[in-house]
């Protein structure tokens, strides 16, 4: 394999990469404005508007509509963890 090929077969895994990465953001953001009416679409592309939300539902005890603590005990079993059902 010459240096282009491996140049340009390390472009396409990037951009599926990317795509997969994107589908998955967008399928996000729909669960997360279904579940909750006060987060809109300009609120979930804007980083600032987005950060403080997610910071004001985690102080306000909603930490489970982080994504990431949701689904600690799935993704994360070998990390212990916490409040993870028995």
């Amino acid at each position: 394999m010459t240096n282009d090929e491996a140049i340009k077969r390390q472009i396409k895994q990037n951009e599926r990469k990317l795509w997969i990465m994107e589908r998955d953001f967008r399928a996000a953001i729909v669960e997360l404005m279904e579940a909750n009416p006060e987060f809109d679409l300009s609120c979930a592309t804007d980083l600032a508007c987005s950060t403080n939300l997610a910071m004001q539902w985690i102080l306000a005890g909603k930490i489970d509509h982080w994504t990431t603590w949701s689904r600690r005990c799935l993704d994360y079993p070998y990390d212990d963890p916490p409040d993870c059902p028995s």
